[in-house]
């Protein structure tokens, strides 16, 4: 009875660890837009608009536009990413003891997905800040352009 609490733990344990790992990954030395860091690590629909503004219609007054909603949430987008990045150290090590504390485990991965919602939604509010800045045909066009990039990533 003990020896498979013992198992499905370190079992669990590994899953978790393995996770850590590959989302490390994911967090590592993500690539800078011409503005600075973006907003997720990658490419952000701001920076994916920009690229393809010709191709949109969208004009250098509405990027600039675009740009200054942007430009306002980023500093706190990244702040909260490197928030994310110390708790995830944090779990790293707790799950590396011997016998890692259950609820600091625990509380840490309250922590980290709560910041990952808060990162979510300031990420979505730019999004909708941005919305009306663009025209009714511009915004079909990004829509027709994401399902054709989709189609392309499968």
């Amino acid at each position: 009875m003990k020896e498979n609490r013992v198992r499905i733990s370190t079992a669990a344990t590994m899953i978790i660890a393995l996770s850590l790992a590959w989302s490390g990954i994911a967090y590592a030395k993500p690539p800078k837009g011409p503005h600075g860091d973006d907003m997720r690590g990658g490419k952000s629909p701001i920076m994916v608009i920009e690229r393809h503004a010709q191709e949109l219609g969208i004009g250098e007054d509405t990027l600039e536009e675009i740009w200054e909603v942007a430009d306002g949430i980023q500093q706190e987008i990244r702040k909260i990413r490197r928030n994310i990045r110390g708790l995830k150290g944090e779990l790293k090590a707790q799950l590396e003891n011997e016998q890692p504390e259950r609820t600091t485990v625990m509380t840490l991965l309250d922590q980290i997905g709560a910041l990952q919602t808060d990162a979510k939604k300031l990420e979505m509010g730019v999004l909708l800040d941005i919305r009306p800045l663009l025209t009714v045909e511009q915004r079909e066009a990004l829509k027709k352009f994401k399902k054709r990039h989709r189609r392309g990533k499968k």
